[in-house]
């Protein structure tokens, strides 16, 4: 893809929805709000808990606000609103696992301890490589992913023609940089891929305002996952129905042809997968397509 492309998948890492700090809360007073905590997550529930449940993942260094709407919008399921550690002010955590691998791991473990109707998991970005890395698990109980523009060889789009080999190579290299880079230089590289994250100008101030809440260390080590990593032949093992939404627009510089084909190939070996398209909106289309994202999100859980 163009340089543009190119350009916003860095903000997508570098960035990846810096959102609020807080918890995201009930929609409305006869909602229910439980919190619970297993160490690298901390889980908001809301709705209705006789309701399907859904699983709200936010993306690299976001806070669970992002779902917000989301939440208010589907009060009648039994939301589990996630925060991961480490990100948008929630305090770090350390693990022997990946990083990742240990936030699927606590999504299972939530599921499983807390037992819901036939669940599906919703992941933007960062959330939704953990969607996947969680229905791959042997015993998960997860029937049904979301995945909101998110890939599983993300590398493939960071870094084009790279082998999965070399993107492997590449990624702590990359990841120890940011790592590394002082605090206020970091937080200046976050900032300047807003424009290329969302294209509702106040929200952009809302993520800049929270953008320095993550652990710089933390993020690093997120992002050096993500480009190692490539799931496209292991998704053949997901039984679950999986529905990615694809942001696209005009500003990106690519046709949608491209972009619903890079999708498309990239989920190919998934036995039951749907991509769908998200015309004028950037990488949160959640924030920059409201209306339609419902719509599409209420399909897939009504289907």
């Amino acid at each position: 893809m163009n340089d543009y492309r190119t350009m916003a998948s860095v903000g997508v890492l570098v960035v990846g929805g810096l959102l609020s700090v807080g918890i995201a809360q009930p929609a409305n007073d006869h909602a229910m709000a439980v919190q619970a905590a297993t160490g690298i997550i901390s889980v908001t529930r809301s709705g209705d808990a006789e309701g399907r449940t859904v699983v709200l993942i936010p993306g690299l260094a976001s806070g669970s606000d992002v779902w917000t709407s989301t939440a208010g919008a589907f009060q009648e399921y039994d939301l589990r609103i996630v925060q991961v550690a480490g990100f948008a002010g929630a305090a770090p955590f350390e693990t022997d696992e990946t990083y990742t691998d240990a936030i699927a791991d606590a999504v299972n473990k939530h599921l499983i301890d807390s037992p819901g109707a036939d669940p599906v998991v919703v992941g933007h970005s960062l959330g939704g490589f953990v969607a996947l890395k969680a229905a791959l698990a042997d015993e998960t109980p997860i029937t049904e992913l979301v995945i909101v523009d998110s890939l599983p060889f993300l590398a493939g789009l960071f870094m084009p023609g790279a082998t999965p080999e070399q993107a492997a190579q590449m990624a702590p290299a990359f990841a120890q940089q940011m790592a590394d880079m002082p605090r206020k230089s970091f937080d200046q590289q976050q900032l300047a891929g807003l424009a290329r994250l969302v294209k509702d100008k106040p929200y952009q101030s809302v993520l800049a305002d929270w953008s320095k809440a993550s652990d710089q260390a933390t993020v690093a080590t997120a992002v050096g996952e993500l480009l190692a990593a490539d799931l496209r032949e292991d998704i053949a093992q997901i039984e679950a129905e999986i529905t990615v939404l694809v942001a696209h627009d005009k500003m990106m510089g690519v046709p949608v042809t491209q972009v619903r084909d890079l999708f498309a190939g990239q989920y190919a070996a998934a036995p039951d997968a749907q991509v769908v398209v998200i015309e004028e909106s950037l990488h949160f289309i959640m924030v920059d397509q409201t209306t339609l994202f419902h719509e599409t999100l209420d399909s897939a859980l009504t289907d």
